[in-house]
Parts: C-alpha cells; structure tokens; sequence
C-alpha cells in the first residue's frame, strides 16, 4: 500500500462528506485535511504511514459526520427538526379545531337522545319519578339554547356563547356521571369562546 493511495482514499472520503457546504468551509475543510495527510506520511512513511493513515481516516468517520451535522444545522437540520417537530402540532391543532366546531352539535343531539330516554323510561314507571317530569323538558330546552347560541354565535359571538353556555353546563354538570356529558359541554362552550376570542381581535389592512 502506497502513500498516495491512502492520500487519496482520505481526501475522496473528505470530499463526500463536504459535498453541499459553502464552498469557503469545504475548501478550508480539505486543505486542513491534505496538509494533516502529508504531515503524518512525512513522519510516519512507507506501510506503516499509509495503514495507520486509513485507520485514523475510518475512526474519525463519526466526528467527520458530527463535523457535517453541526455545519449544516443553521440551515438544514434544525429546520428539518422544526418541521418535524410543527407538523404534529399543527395536525393537533386542526383535529382540535375539528372537534371543537362540531361539539355544539353532537352536545345538542346528546341532550335530544336523553330527553328521549327519560321521556320512554317515565312511561314504564308507576308512579313517575318527580325527576322524570322536570328533566326530560330540561334537556330538551338545553339542546334548544345549544343549537341557538351554536347559530346565533356566528353574528353575535359574545350573546351566542352567554347563550350556548347557559344551555350547556348547568344541564352538562347535573349528568356528570354519564361521562360524556361534561366533556361535551365544556367543548362546545370552548367552540363558543373560540369565536368571541377570534371576533374580538382587530382586523390586519388585508382583512378589513
């Protein structure tokens, strides 16, 4: 094995890894690297120079790469992590988006479904249960003022949110042990502050 043979190998493997840097960094890059070479050929010839010149060439590939990556990552890779990183969040954000906007109605249609339960269990019972008579008409009039406030919140936000919460929550605590009542609820009053919120900050010059 001669020594321009491992030379070679060196600066071909240099110039692999600095392919894409601007050109002052990898022309500075591989200078360092042929007067690096030839210093060692000169202090270490003959086999022996070329052989420990090739193993200090693949030893070095992992601080060679990490050398690469630290150049790059103004430009390349911390955008990439950014990107990574962003994608998921704005997926989680639309889905949230998503599941806020149709939760005032699924809340409304979660209240018809128990009013009509109650109504369909009060018929079997002998004597009615008090609470049977005050519910039913309860959960009726709160998927009322959800669909209302739900409707009317696209022209008025502040009075369509009052109005969607006041049919929400109350209604939404009081069937707290059906699990799906509170989260419902509070979802659907999230869409509605979600709107006063976007309704109530100021118009960019493009927008107006």
């Amino acid at each position: 094995m001669n020594a321009s043979f491992a030379r070679a190998v060196v600066l071909a493997w240099a110039r692999c890894y600095t392919a894409g840097l601007d050109g002052a960094a990898r022309a500075e890059r591989l200078a360092e690297l042929e007067s690096d070479c030839f210093e060692h050929l000169r202090v270490t010839p003959g086999f022996a120079g070329s052989a420990t010149l090739l193993l200090r060439c693949l030893l070095g590939v992992p601080a060679d790469l990490s050398w690469r990556l630290e150049q790059s990552a103004p430009r390349g890779y911390l955008h990439a992590a950014a990107v990574i990183i962003a994608r998921p969040a704005e997926l989680l954000l639309r889905l949230a988006g998503a599941a806020l906007a149709v939760a005032p109605p699924l809340l409304a249609a979660f209240y018809v479904l128990v009013a009509l339960l109650i109504g369909a269990a009060a018929l079997q019972a002998e004597p009615d249960p008090p609470w049977f008579r005050i519910v039913a008409p309860w959960a009726l009039l709160a998927a009322a003022l959800v669909v209302a406030g739900w409707r009317y919140g696209g022209r008025r936000p502040r009075t369509g949110a009052l109005i969607l919460a006041a049919g929400a929550l109350p209604l939404g605590l009081a069937l707290v042990a059906t699990v799906v009542a509170v989260p419902l609820a509070l979802a659907a009053t999230g869409q509605a502050l979600v709107r006063v919120v976007v309704a109530g900050r100021p118009r960019t010059a493009g927008n107006a």
